[in-house]
């Protein structure tokens, strides 16, 4: 059961990464 857990938390800091970078990435096509 712990193992879901720490998979979950896994998948959901990627996603927070992931979206962090997208924004980034956003932000840097703006000032172009």
């Amino acid at each position: 059961m712990r193992n879901v857990a720490s998979y979950i938390n896994e998948r959901k800091r990627r996603m927070d990464y992931v979206e962090i970078i997208h924004k980034w990435q956003h932000t840097v096509e703006c000032w172009q």
